[in-house]
């Protein structure tokens, strides 16, 4: 829609304010555009004032019964208010609040408070009557206009399990099922599994699978889990992504499959009991944890003696260079190691990374930490491999193979 189709400022803005603007029309880009006209002629506090006034007011005015799913709700106002505060500076010279939108379409986005919310805590009852600090992660700019006694605190399992849900929404390769091929395939012994993002898993690293107890650890998506399912293997899924975990269900509901599905943290097997599993397979994922080192004991206290560990893991070189820079084909360091999505990138690339992209938040870890912490924790490796992204990815895979598998086993 061109912008001489849409209501002009000074109409939609008096229709508001006096109530007479049909509710069909106070759609949520109409939401977003008044903000921004208060926006540009308040301070911060008082435009967030008034906003929270005008739908207060053209709620009585329309008749709109109040309820906790409908009316107004004090976060979602605030907390949208406050992206739009932040977004308007970085567009000082939109002429009207259809040109703004434009400039920033992920603000029509309804559902990208799921990025600094969880829905228990954007849903309850609490964030509806009074402002709610983010549970998943800081909105910048929120000091300008509201503040909280509880302080803003980053879960980032939380706001990563959101993260990649989204991500079989938007059907990233780690998320899109095994084909019914694959898994014939399997079941009649070709497995082919990764732990990197090309090289399969050398057939002499895997056990007899055939009744055997394994773990598929923060590997859901449909892919791993069933094929080994299909192999013979009693597998249990477990990841922190309801939508990941759906896509194993998914597969093994369509190939006639057993599967056990189990939403988690990968730093926490505490349902688990000592021993309860002959194979872990953990591909490339604990780079969304900031510390690696519990997952590697969890994972040495739930296998049995003489299990075995297959790992995938990222070499933290890959982040000392600029995304945007390697992406364009020049690598330029910039990060040191440990890098941290939370402290490494400054509040700005933070802020677009989660608000522009909603992309899982990163940590490299070091090799001290990768490979040293598997060995702290009793394991002994056995096998060791490296792989890249393939020819013409990126960058920085014509030059080093910035992942690495290894096969480690519990003595015993």
């Amino acid at each position: 829609m061109s912008e001489g189709e849409l209501m002009d400022d000074t109409a939609l803005l008096a229709g508001f304010e006096d109530g007479t603007l049909p509710r069909s029309e106070w759609t949520h880009e109409a939401h977003v555009r008044v903000a921004y006209l208060y926006s540009t002629k308040k301070s911060s506090p008082d435009a967030i004032d008034c906003m929270r006034r005008g739908i207060q007011a053209y709620n009585v005015a329309t008749g709109l019964r109040d309820s906790l799913e409908r009316g107004y709700h004090e976060t979602i106002t605030i907390a949208f208010m406050t992206l739009v505060l932040v977004a308007r500076r970085s567009s000082p010279d939109a002429q009207s609040s259809v040109a703004f939108v434009r400039q920033h379409p992920e603000l029509l986005d309804k559902n990208v408070l799921g990025r600094f919310y969880s829905s228990e805590q954007l849903n309850s009852r609490r964030a509806k009557d009074e402002f709610v600090a983010p549970d998943l992660v800081p909105l910048r700019g929120m000091d300008e206009g509201a503040s909280s006694d509880n302080g803003v605190t980053m879960d980032v399992i939380a706001y990563n399990r959101s993260a990649w849900d989204q991500c079989v929404d938007d059907e990233n390769r780690w998320t899109v099922p095994a084909s019914s091929a694959e898994i014939t395939a399997a079941r009649q012994g070709e497995l082919q599994v990764l732990l990197t993002p090309t090289k399969h898993v050398p057939a002499e690293w895997l056990l007899n699978l055939a009744g055997s107890r394994l773990l598929c650890l923060a590997s859901g998506g449909g892919q791993q889990a069933p094929m080994f399912a299909a192999a013979g293997a009693r597998v249990t899924s477990f990841d922190n992504s309801p939508k990941q975990l759906s896509q194993d269900k998914r597969v093994a509901e369509r190939e006639g499959l057993s599967l056990e599905i189990v939403q988690g943290d990968m730093a926490d097997l505490s349902q688990f009991d000592d021993g309860s599993f002959d194979l872990i397979f953990h591909p490339c994922s604990n780079c969304f944890v900031p510390d690696v080192n519990p997952v590697w004991g969890e994972c040495f206290r739930v296998l049995r003696a003489s299990g075995v560990l297959l790992a995938g893991f990222t070499n933290p070189a890959r982040y000392i260079f600029d995304d945007e820079r390697m992406e364009n084909g020049s690598l330029e360091v910039k990060y040191a190691i440990p890098y941290s999505d939370l402290t490494s990138l400054d509040e700005q690339e933070r802020e677009s990374l989660v608000f522009g992209d909603g992309q899982p938040l990163q940590f490299a870890h070091t090799m001290a930490d990768q490979i040293g912490g598997q060995l702290r924790v009793g394991f002994l490796l056995s096998g060791f491999y490296e792989d890249n992204y393939g020819p013409g990815e990126d960058a920085i895979s014509a030059y080093l193979d910035t992942f690495i598998a290894t096969r480690a086993i519990k003595p015993g």
